[in-house]
């Protein structure tokens, strides 16, 4: 009895070696940064990149020296980053595996070969090291240029990247990492444009004088809200001595906008001179200006 149960212990003993001998490696990726980010403009492409750091580590100073493992990202052709909100907007995007960025870096969870992945050799060195040298693969980002009238905000794609014993196609580990770009909130008044009202008014006219051939025009990106704000509602002109008013449509001193496109849009004013005014000239024809100022926050 003895000498069979050494016979079968023998067995379990070499049934065990190589059940260990497909966990001789185990490897984690690091990404840095964990959200690759960067703003947006898209007069220009936005190019980023980031790093995926590999750690490997063998079960003992009598493994093999030598491996192989492959590292790809569940990334693909026409991959877009998204922001959330009342304005939802996509930005297309590219991971490449070379600076010119050419080289799409693909093939995550679907495949442990192929163009679009990525194969590193790993080498241990000394008798007693089981740690090999970290591994740094740079991870090279692009934003298109072109891509105009997006809506202000985050975009952002949870992305994963993977990596896998070349020998066996044992997935060795997968973490997150975040590309993402940023579009700032942006508005003007149109350059150049200066809101004037050109107007006679006879004295003691039995109707009041209203204009409203005027506005304001405001550009913005999508999505952003604004304000504009008159410093004042009403005066006098000086010289002439006229009363008058001024106020946006909605017979107030101020509007407030959030725009669903980056067209211009234009704010009418209206200027109101009340009748029966004798106004001062002593002349058959007198000249005067007033002058207000138009505020915008966003």
């Amino acid at each position: 009895m003895k000498r069979v149960w050494r016979v079968l212990a023998g067995l379990l003993l070499a049934c065990t070696a190589v059940l260990d001998a497909s966990a001789q490696l185990s490897c984690t990726l690091v990404p840095s940064p964990a959200v690759l980010t960067g703003a947006y403009n898209p007069a220009q492409n936005l190019d980023l990149q980031g790093s995926l750091t590999l750690n490997c580590q063998r079960a003992s100073r009598n493994d093999p020296r030598n491996y192989t493992v492959r590292v790809g990202i569940g990334h693909a052709s026409g991959q877009t980053l998204a922001t959330t909100g009342a304005f939802a907007d996509t930005l297309t995007y590219g991971l490449y595996r070379d600076a010119n960025r050419t080289n799409l870096w693909t093939n995550g969870a679907a495949a442990t070969s192929g163009a679009g992945s990525q194969s590193v050799s790993i080498s241990f060195s000394g008798n007693n090291l089981t740690m090999a040298a970290p591994v740094t693969l740079t991870v090279y980002m692009r934003v298109p240029s072109g891509q105009s009238g997006k809506a202000a905000g985050t975009y952002s794609h949870a992305t994963a990247a993977y990596v896998y014993d070349n020998s066996n196609g044992t997935l060795l580990d997968d973490i997150s990492f975040t590309p993402e770009a940023t579009i700032g909130k942006n508005c003007s008044i149109s350059s150049g444009t200066a809101t004037q009202y050109n107007v006679s008014y006879t004295a003691f006219r039995s109707t009041p004088l209203v204009d409203t051939t005027s506005g304001i025009p405001v550009s913005c990106t999508r999505g952003t809200q604004y304000t504009l704000s008159l410093d004042a509602t009403s005066g006098v002109i000086p010289t002439v001595q006229l009363a008058y008013t001024l106020t946006f449509a909605n017979g107030t001193g101020s509007v407030t906008a959030t725009p669903s496109s980056e067209a211009t849009n234009t704010h009418i004013l209206t200027l109101t001179l009340p009748a029966g005014q004798a106004g001062t000239c002593n002349a058959g024809t007198c000249t005067g200006t007033s002058t207000r100022t138009v505020t915008i926050t966003y």
